[in-house]
């Protein structure tokens, strides 16, 4: 009898749910305001599969299959929306609109919520402003002898390698440089990693983090489950996010007892009329997020600008020739000079929009309580949107031969090369470093640091592809890409001599 009430307790359960999920999948199928929009009926339905796409990996490559298959506008799950027109740029996050960030975007400890890329929009602006003074054009020249430093260090590491005829993994050597130079930046002094040429425990419990941050929005999405998370989670995964963050903390306390006038971003915070009032809470948060946000970022685009000029000899032979024909000794290499190398500029335009750093779209949420315009669709509240980096570079709405590594494109008319094929690309639809208010803050420092690095590289080597896989650009993404090992070889340099044809 017993058994009988729980098979007809358990059958009415199942029916309940069953119920229940077709009726939501039917609401948003068609009767969800966002119905109107195109989009695949198994990522509109329901949200799980678009949830899955975190754990994957394979979220940027999805959502541009979804715009090659039904345009500018898709909807890629029940309350989320993905444009790819390059008006979205200033519709979702420019200073007209500035919708507010998706909290289930950007997973966090509590720590964190004091830092640039977490705080409210007041917040945000003031501590933005004491900031700026350590990313300006006079705070890099100031600190133009410490970026050479490091790229030097690099080079000389990389020659030691050469004389045993060693190959070299460059997505490791790119990464000890920036997390050197960022750390010298923030704390007053480096990691060694330039030295040690390995991985501390600490930095590769940052990269394990950043797979756990990613996977956790999944259940984010669901804040009741997320509570639950939180309160079971392991002990273990606490302990090394809190660690992380302790080590950063007190690095800036260390970097803070330094009797120094140094032009580094704390030294030129604490100058700054408003800085002194900063708390030490806020900038452990922010210091913590430069480790991350300033330094993987740069040597993924590294690594992508290397594998294509690697793949494409053309274009490798045309930029060591405009390098080593420009400057007549290392010496002259300056951030003051490097921007003014046309095809360098051109490369890394191009390196950026083949492989950006941040492959996704960076989410953010309509208003509340007022409907929004997006490329002249009038959004509802509270919907998911976002321009996803990959598929707007990637779509031949926005360039011609998107898949193809062609740094010509951004050459202007009238320089050497330029190519009017490409005159009809969006050239606006791209920005890596996102656009607005909230933009990326450390933009011209990444600039600098890898006009310097590929600029140091090309005019001391050459750089030899054997052994390179040709699939190396298949990756997986996590927040950031789960890049391979990049092995190279290097040679001395040789004469070079390019001369483009018309």
């Amino acid at each position: 009898m017993f058994s009988e009430q729980i098979t007809k307790a358990a059958g009415y359960l199942l029916t309940g749910v069953v119920l229940y999920s077709t009726s939501i999948a039917f609401y948003n199928l068609y009767i969800n305001p966002l119905s109107k929009y195109p989009g695949s009926w198994l990522y509109t339905s329901t949200p799980f599969p678009r949830l899955w796409l975190y754990i994957s990996g394979r979220e940027p490559f999805v959502v541009l299959d979804m715009h090659k298959r039904y345009g500018p506008i898709v909807r890629i799950a029940p309350n989320e929306l993905s444009f790819i027109d390059q008006q979205a740029w200033k519709d979702i996050y420019g200073h007209k609109n500035n919708n507010p960030k998706d909290p289930t975007f950007y997973p966090f400890a509590p720590d964190t919520k004091n830092s640039l890329i977490l705080a409210n929009d007041e917040d945000h602006h003031r501590m933005r402003k004491m900031f700026l003074p350590a990313f300006s054009a006079r705070a890099l020249r100031d600190q133009n002898d410490m970026l050479n430093h490091y790229v030097r260090k690099l080079v000389e590491a990389l020659k030691e390698k050469q004389k045993n005829g060693e190959k070299v993994d460059l997505v490791k050597f790119y990464n000890f440089t920036t997390f050197d130079v960022i750390a010298d930046l923030c704390f007053g002094e480096s990691l060694g990693l330039l030295e040690k040429q390995e991985y501390t425990p600490w930095l590769q419990g940052i990269f394990d983090q950043i797979f756990l941050a990613c996977s956790s929005r999944t259940v984010q999405y669901f804040p009741l489950l997320w509570m639950i998370v939180q309160k079971f989670m392991p002990k273990s995964l606490t302990d090394a996010a809190n660690a992380s963050f302790k080590h950063s903390s007190d690095r800036v306390d260390k970097r803070l007892a330094m009797d120094t006038d140094r032009p580094d971003i704390f030294g030129l915070v604490l100058k700054h009329k408003d800085g002194a009032n900063m708390s030490r809470q806020m900038m452990y948060s922010n210091a913590d997020l430069l480790m991350i946000a300033g330094t993987e970022t740069t040597a993924t685009m590294l690594s992508g600008l290397t594998y294509n000029l690697l793949r494409n000899p053309g274009p490798m032979k045309r930029l060591t020739a405009e390098i080593r024909e420009r400057f007549a000794s290392e010496d002259d290499i300056t951030i003051d000079e490097l921007p003014r190398l046309p095809y360098l500029t051109a490369c890394i335009e191009e390196g950026l929009r083949t492989y950006p750093s941040v492959a996704e779209g960076v989410r953010r949420k309509t208003k509340p309580g007022t409907a929004t315009e997006i490329c002249g669709q009038w959004i509802p509240p509270n919907v998911g949107v976002s321009v996803p980096h990959y598929a707007a570079y990637h779509s031949e709405y926005n360039f011609v031969e998107p898949d193809s590594f062609i740094p010509e494109r951004w050459l202007a008319e009238g320089i050497d090369g330029h190519d009017p094929r490409f005159a009809a690309d969006k050239k606006s639809a791209m920005n890596p470093f996102s656009t607005g208010p909230r933009n990326c803050i450390g933009m011209n420092l990444a600039y600098h640091e890898m006009r310097l690095i590929i600029a140091h590289l090309l005019w001391n080597f050459d750089l030899e592809a054997d052994g390179v896989p040709r699939d190396w650009l298949k990756q997986e993404v996590h927040v950031v890409w789960d890049k391979k090992p990049l092995m190279v070889g290097f040679r001395h340099r040789s004469r070079v001599t390019f001369e483009t044809t018309t």
